[in-house]
């Protein structure tokens, strides 16, 4: 009786252990940089975008957007967003206007950059370019049209990935054009798990093993 007893615990803790490793959402980043060229028009708040299509339906912990080959001068006339099935983010706008509507800082986008939360002071780093300098390719903090943070995490942060993704940039003032040749995203997400498949599993055997002993 005793050692048919410690074989049903074994059982039982068996498949528990199964039943928890298959409850527990795997995580890991899901990269695509398949967004194309934009080239907003001079002067026109309408813009222009350029959408990511993601497949992948999970859990989002971080978003990281990368933009390649930026080169348009006076970054301050420039408002760029980021679209999520989850909601919108600012990415920068009016750059070194306080009021979101003046002219704005006069320093230039050329090369590689990123935007994520935690990267460096964007404005601040546009302050320290002199008229017509370019910003340094690095990994900024997105930034609303006051200079005050946007925190992709306060959009995106707890909702799906699955859908388009849309990056948006206009030109607001005239005089400076330009653009990006492309864009891409890293979102640190993670797979969602069958719902209660594991637990109920564990309880339905824990409550076959209970009922045999009774009947011994």
């Amino acid at each position: 009786m005793a050692k048919q007893l410690f074989m049903s615990y074994l059982r039982l803790v068996s498949l528990l252990i199964i039943s928890c490793i298959f409850s527990t959402a795997a995580s890991g980043d899901i990269v695509n940089n398949s967004g194309g060229p934009i080239a907003p028009p001079d002067n026109d708040s309408v813009g222009a975008f350029s959408t990511i299509n993601i497949a992948e339906n999970e859990l989002i912990s971080q978003v990281h957007l990368s933009i390649f080959g930026a080169n348009h001068t006076w970054v301050g006339d420039l408002h760029v967003t980021l679209t999520g099935p989850g909601g919108v983010a600012t990415v920068f706008s009016r750059t070194g206007s306080a009021s979101g509507t003046g002219v704005g800082d006069s320093s230039n986008l050329f090369g590689d950059y990123s935007f994520a939360d935690g990267g460096a002071d964007w404005w601040f780093e546009a302050s320290e370019r002199s008229d017509n300098e370019a910003l340094t390719p690095g990994t900024y903090q997105p930034t609303e049209n006051t200079g005050s943070i946007s925190m992709f995490g306060d959009v995106f942060a707890g909702t799906l990935t699955a859908g388009d993704w849309i990056l948006f940039i206009s030109d607001n003032s005239p005089g400076d054009t330009g653009g990006i040749t492309g864009w891409g995203l890293t979102i640190q997400s993670q797979v969602i798990p069958e719902p209660g498949v594991g637990i109920f599993g564990g309880l339905l055997a824990l409550a076959v093993l209970c009922c045999r002993h009774r009947r011994e």
